[in-house]
């Protein structure tokens, strides 16, 4: 039989993070209770993540977990598990990108939204759109939770009669690759890096480059944490010092025999 909590009690169990504006926000109202537990598990996935930064080559925080894992940890059958992961891509809370050639699909956890009465309608599901949004407990409240907030609302900003342009993307000539890699003093090769990105049609996975520098760091902490790759002639060399290494030990572990041996020959 389980304990009841005491007042004095230290808690040193594990929780995963279920965040409040599944509950509270109207626009998530009929996303099902599966795709909400579904999302507190991958968002534990996406935190181990974080902590070892482990993103793609846009800086995008990126993890993986097999559709197989996900349904031994909630106990469901596959057609739920394929429903609710394609409900969070539907309200456009998980991103999946396929690799191909037998790799897992990486997959990005996105931020919730906010849903005040500023906000437009027009981004809203069918069913969201009935809501009234001037409950005082949602404009307030849920507005000072940072965890629901999304990084392409604002939801106090004041009307503007021009829209914001975003910054059109120019791709990098290898001079200027080489000039920040020289400033980061990395070992990425420029060559290699616009060679790379010109066969991808400047795309980072299937969304287009927004910013080329953030690649070249995502190429720098990569090559920082795997060996240095070696040319052809560092090979040789490591092969040809090992081969001396190998006919010294040999020599002084048998030289001396043999040329005892080679003696009495000659004697006879």
């Amino acid at each position: 039989m389980s304990e009841r909590y005491k007042l004095g009690d230290i808690d040193n169990e594990q929780f995963y993070q279920l965040p409040k504006a599944l509950f509270t926000n109207p626009f998530y109202k009929n996303l099902p209770m599966s795709a909400k537990v579904m999302y507190a598990l991958l968002r534990d996935r996406f935190n181990l993540s974080r902590n070892n930064g482990w993103v793609d080559e846009n800086d995008d925080i990126f993890f993986i977990f097999a559709q197989e894992e996900l349904q031994e940890a909630l106990n469901i059958s596959h057609p739920t598990c394929v429903k609710a992961m394609k409900k969070l891509v539907e309200y456009d809370l998980l991103d999946i990108v396929r690799q191909g050639l037998n790799k897992p699909n990486k997959l990005y956890i996105k931020k919730l939204k906010i849903f005040t009465s500023m906000g437009s309608k027009k981004t809203l599901l069918p069913d969201v759109k009935k809501v009234n949004a001037n409950k005082t407990e949602l404009s307030k409240t849920e507005l000072s939770k940072t965890e629901s907030i999304d990084s392409g609302s604002k939801p106090s900003a004041a009307p503007t009669t021009k829209k914001h342009k975003e910054r059109r993307f120019v791709k990098p000539t290898v001079e200027e690759v080489r000039a920040y890699c020289e400033e980061r003093q990395n070992n990425v090769d420029p060559e290699a890096f616009i060679d790379f990105y010109e066969s991808k049609g400047w795309k980072v996975g299937n969304q287009p480059m927004k910013d080329w520098k953030a690649a070249v760091r995502t190429w720098e902490r990569r090559d920082n944490n795997r060996p240095r790759y070696k040319t052809r002639d560092e090979r040789l060399r490591e092969n040809d010092r090992e081969l001396e290494r190998k006919c010294k030990e040999y020599d002084s572990r048998n030289g001396q025999k043999y040329y005892e041996d080679f003696k009495r020959l000659l004697s006879k």
